[in-house]
């Protein structure tokens, strides 16, 4: 067939695939919505299909760039097969076929679309596997799709309801529907979840779903991932009956509260669970037995109170969080880590003894994290896990000095924190290459400054508010491998300490950094503006430099430095 012939008919099924679509969208309401109803029958792959597809984007409010491409696509080729869109250079837009029937099977569109998702129509693409169709589609979810569906994703959409007459198609594994404006409750959602027999994936986060979780909440056996962080759910937790195969279970962000359920019977296979940022107050239930399989487990920012069991802490459990809570430990100080823990953060509890002396079992920890619990007594003396990266126990009562030689600090220790405590000793000599983040200020470490410490800093280094003294080593240098780029900023506070003697122009830790110096017991002149200055850092152009609180005096106009403010110096 001629080319003109060929554009010619493809332009009379678009338009009336189109006008279909209209006429049955304005057609008044309809009978309970079924994914199996006949209300199309499945078009022709290769033009067929192309035109009803472009009568659906057409349907839903488009913009013209996107319709555009797809025409020209259809009259040129005749198909959708391989068509690929980039919208406003971010979001793009593809169409995929079966190689050997040419039939659509994965449609995923992105940009602006300024409609509803059409109820009828999208039988006609009888083979479509899966769709993502995105943003901001408002109205009702109520559309029929074909039964081949498998995979829906219509995420940040502004869709106010699900339908209740809506039908799912019935292989349907995946639903998606995060960052939407669902303002209904969960037994609003009982009847669709019902014809979902096959139903894996729920993702329903960051939507409007409010009131009460439902003891009976009926879902679909097979699924996998339940979904519901970012609502107004409310009231308590009742013990719901969970599908044995559920491995991730998220309903953080919520407004739940009460106890959590006594004798909660969780699926075996429970890989992941998410309860933080609710009310949730009262004891952990020690008849609630965690499954074995069990590995991520957050529950920051609630009200919880009491000691952690032991069945709290599954044999596999490597991400364990309650922070910002009432949380303490047991009787005898010891917490039974299991030996596969990588993240342990429990800060803003009041633990009220001594580090746990389990933590030496999680040797595979890589994240630890006890600020604000009220520990006091040493530092345990015991090499630190050869993992580790970060570890923070800021804002709490410990005291003695660091244990340097017995932690032998990892290589890939990139954070640490130990501010606010009442430790005593020196710094140590040397800091691993990795380290980003060092932190022990408002303390009581004394000593001086050692020259190689100062030669090799993280790209922050704060030692403030403690008692370290002597004279400034002549040279500061960031290691090489701690800056991304040559206008990161970093930081340097040595300030609240009682460091002398004169400062020099080897004081230059690069552009963009921050030096604070003040209130200390540098003296000495301070020439800035002399042919050869004895101090004019290459970055006081770029950021802040504290010298205030000293002794330091001008070197030209032989008085005090007080309020010269030369670029960015601050005095």
């Amino acid at each position: 067939m001629h080319a003109p012939w060929r554009s010619a008919l493809l332009l009379l099924s678009l338009v009336a695939v189109a006008v279909a679509v209209a006429a049955a969208e304005g057609a008044g309401p309809a009978p309970p919505i079924s994914s199996t109803a006949a209300h199309q029958q499945p078009a022709e792959p290769g033009a067929g299909e192309a035109a009803a597809l472009v009568g659906l984007v057409s349907a839903m409010g488009a913009d013209q760039q996107l319709l555009a491409s797809l025409n020209e696509t259809v009259a040129r080729e005749g198909t959708l097969c391989g068509w690929h869109f980039q919208h406003l250079g971010s979001f793009s837009s593809d169409i995929l076929c079966n190689n050997a029937t040419g039939a659509i099977t994965s449609v995923y569109l992105s940009g602006h679309f300024n409609g509803t998702l059409p109820i009828h129509g999208w039988q006609a693409l009888g083979s479509l596997a899966e769709l993502s169709v995105g943003f901001p589609l408002s109205g009702q979810l109520a559309a029929a799709f074909p039964d081949s569906l498998q995979e829906l994703y219509l995420a940040s959409n502004s869709f106010t309801a699900i339908s209740p007459d809506w039908r799912p198609p019935p292989h349907l594994h995946n639903l998606s529907l995060l960052y939407n404006q669902l303002n209904q409750t969960l037994e609003q959602q009982q009847s669709w979840l019902a014809a979902a027999p096959e139903l894996q994936v729920l993702d329903l986060d960051h939507n409007s779903l409010h009131g009460t979780v439902p003891i009976d909440l009926a879902l679909p056996p097979s699924l996998t991932q339940l979904s519901l962080s970012s609502n107004k759910l409310s009231s308590t937790l009742p013990p719901i009956r969970l599908p044995r195969s559920l491995q991730n279970l998220t309903l953080s962000e919520n407004q739940l509260s009460g106890s959590l359920p006594q004798g909660w019977v969780l699926p075996p296979s429970l890989n992941l669970m998410y309860l933080y940022s609710n009310r949730f107050s009262g004891t952990l239930p020690v008849d609630v037995e965690l499954p074995p399989s069990l590995q991520i487990l957050n529950l920051d920012s609630n009200a919880l109170s009491g000691t952690i069991p032991a069945t709290w802490l599954p044999p596999n459990l490597t991400h364990f969080g309650a922070s910002n809570n009432r949380l303490s430990l047991p009787p005898n100080g010891y917490l039974p880590l299991p030996p596969s823990l990588v993240r342990l953060v429990l800060s803003d509890n009041p633990l009220n003894g001594p580090i746990p002396s389990s933590l030496s079992n999680a040797t595979s920890l890589k994240e630890l994290e006890l600020n604000t619990c009220s520990l006091s007594g040493t530092l345990p003396a015991a090499p630190l896990p050869p993992s580790l990266e970060s570890l923070s126990l800021a804002s709490n009562s410990l005291s003695g000095s660091v244990p340097w030689a017995a932690w032998d600090l990892p290589a890939s220790l990139d954070f640490l924190s130990l501010a606010s405590n009442r430790l005593t000793g020196p710094l140590p000599a040397t800091l691993p290459a990795s380290l980003e983040s060092f932190s022990l200020g408002g303390n009581a470490l004394s000593g001086t400054l050692p020259a190689q410490l100062l030669a090799s800093l993280p790209a922050s280094f704060d030692v403030s508010s403690n008692r370290l003294t002597g004279p400034l080593p002549p040279a500061l240098a960031l290691s090489p491998g701690s800056l991304s780029g040559p206008l990161k900023p970093a930081w340097i506070d040595l300030s609240n300490n009682s460091l002398s003697g004169p400062l020099s122009s080897g004081w230059d830790c690069g552009l963009g950094c921050r030096l604070n110096l003040s209130s200390n017991q540098l003296s000495g002149p301070l020439d800035l503006e002399g042919p050869a200055p004895s101090f004019n850092p290459t970055w006081l152009a770029y950021d802040t430099v504290d010298l205030s609180l000293n002794r330091l005096t001008d070197q030209m106009i032989c008085a005090p430095v007080v309020d010269i403010l030369p670029s960015a110096l601050a005095f």
